[in-house]
């Protein structure tokens, strides 16, 4: 199930970038785990997550480039 809704992600950005959207030059900021992790929910190492947001670069910095041009804030930022 996870897989496939991956895939459609995939194949939306992939035709927002055919007709209008370019990725930008770097990723968004990764949002921290601080407040799940204090809300006790579980979540997977600080490392598994570094490599999970490596693995989707490309596809971050197209959704960024989807909103940057609006002047949109992206919703989360790094603070620790």
């Amino acid at each position: 199930m996870r897989r496939r809704r991956e895939t459609r992600v995939e194949n939306t950005l992939e035709t927002l970038h055919e007709v209008v959207v370019e990725p930008v030059d770097s990723p968004p900021p990764p949002p921290h785990l601080r407040l799940p992790r204090e809300a006790g929910i579980p979540t997977v190492s600080d490392d598994e997550f570094e490599t999970v947001l490596d693995e989707l670069e490309t596809r971050r910095r197209l959704l960024y480039g989807l909103i940057e041009p609006d002047a949109r804030e992206w919703p989360f930022r790094r603070t620790d």
